[in-house]
């Protein structure tokens, strides 16, 4: 069942328990069942507005609510929290008033029989709503699921008050004072977090860190700006603005847009929405990767990109262009016959390259590069690693858009 059918479901079953609660406590002149019917009526309340809200927030966005009606959820989340706040005073003070009662009490089985079957009905009905309102992430649902809990609670209570009132007269009042405590609490806790919901609170700021985390560490993300959560209705939306670097065009944006999407939704399932927006992000540091062989004593340029046998790997300050390290690895795919390539060019990205400096490229690592968001820069010759390094940073060299 979805989170709609519960809900008026919930509705069905909350009237029937009115009906006999207030047929037991009215034929037979039980002042608890009469109490317990009373606090089903807002029960009911709470059910029809929980699911008039669920029904709403369904509804596709249109011209006067372009962005959806999501939030009608929340609304109704805090009406029905209202509602329980209520009621769980009407029962304090009601419990308040018979602590004082001393009159005894006749068995009354009937009005047993129905609190007890009120109470086991409750209860299951608390299940399926807790239940359906996790899967679907419905605020409202899981709400009522715990009021709802509480009132099989209330039932058996009201069971037991009845059983011992001949003996304990007082039991009653001090059995409603406990679970008017347990309600209460139910009831704020669901209206705060319909109001941190309506004002756009981040419902998790451990989560916002985490899709931070995910977003930057996918290639060609230059640095995350900002990472906003909100909740609207049973959904999560992420709101992400990432930097990149400025020569990304149009084209590369959607596809990098597009590859935080489906990472942030494949590791984040509640996130029903992401939206990624793009500003220029200064680079503070580069890392630049040339193929290289060594001449006397000196790491020199080497023609071809998969044909090396060595790589400098250089870490470069930006913006000022200063070199702070270089090491040289050895390629570990040079003596591979077939995509030595294509598997080298994998090898690098993993090593966080953000630059290639070479003279020839197979179609395969060009490609690849490319939509990892590495630049390639074209040289000829023989040159030290720190001249076509510096030829780089100060805008010398020529970025390969296309392969030639």
């Amino acid at each position: 069942m979805n989170g709609e059918s519960v809900a008026r479901l919930s509705f069905l079953i909350v009237v029937f328990l009115i009906g006999i609660k207030l047929f037991g406590g009215l034929a037979y002149s039980s002042v608890a069942l009469l109490a317990d019917g009373m606090h089903s009526v807002i029960d009911a309340v709470t059910a029809a507005v929980s699911w008039i809200g669920i029904k709403m927030s369904k509804k596709p966005a249109d011209q006067k609510f372009p962005y959806g009606y999501y939030r009608a959820e929340n609304v109704a989340s805090l009406i029905v929290s209202a509602v329980i706040v209520y009621a769980s005073v009407s029962i304090f003070l009601e419990g308040l008033s018979d602590v004082g009662t001393v009159t005894a009490e006749k068995y009354f089985l009937i009005p047993m029989g129905i609190s007890i079957v009120a109470a086991f009905t409750s209860l299951g009905l608390s299940m399926l709503q807790i239940r359906t309102g996790k899967k679907e992430r419905l605020s409202s649902l899981k709400i009522m699921g715990e009021e709802t809990r509480m009132d099989s609670f209330l039932s058996f209570f009201v069971f037991l008050s009845l059983l011992l009132a001949p003996s304990m007269p007082w039991l009653q009042g001090v059995i409603a004072i406990a679970i008017s405590a347990l309600v209460f609490k139910v009831g704020i806790t669901g209206g705060y977090e319909a109001i941190l919901a309506l004002m756009d609170a981040n419902p998790s700021p451990t989560k916002s860190e985490q899709v931070k985390a995910l977003a930057k560490s996918i290639s060609g993300v230059q640095c995350v700006h900002s990472v906003r959560l909100r909740r609207m209705g049973p959904f999560m939306f992420a709101e992400i603005l990432l930097g990149t670097q400025e020569s990304v065009d149009v084209k590369k944006a959607e596809t990098l847009a597009r590859l935080v999407e489906e990472h942030v939704k494949k590791s984040f399932p509640e996130i029903s929405s992401v939206t990624v927006t793009f500003k220029s992000c200064p680079m503070k540091a580069m890392r630049i990767m040339v193929p290289v062989s060594k001449e006397g004593g000196t790491w020199i340029t080497y023609g071809h990109f998969g044909g090396s046998r060595e790589f400098a790997i250089v870490d470069v300050s930006m913006p000022e262009g200063k070199i702070k390290g270089m090491k040289v690895m050895k390629n570990p795919y040079a003596d591979v016959e077939r995509k030595r390539g294509i598997l080298t060019a994998e090898w690098l990205v993993k090593n966080k390259v953000n630059a290639v400096i070479a003279s020839e490229l197979g179609p395969s690592p060009f490609h690849y590069l490319k939509d990892k968001f590495v630049e390639i820069y074209k040289t000829s010759g023989k040159h030290s690693v720190e001249e076509v390094v510096n030829a780089l940073v100060h805008g010398n060299l020529e970025r390969m858009e296309e392969r030639e």
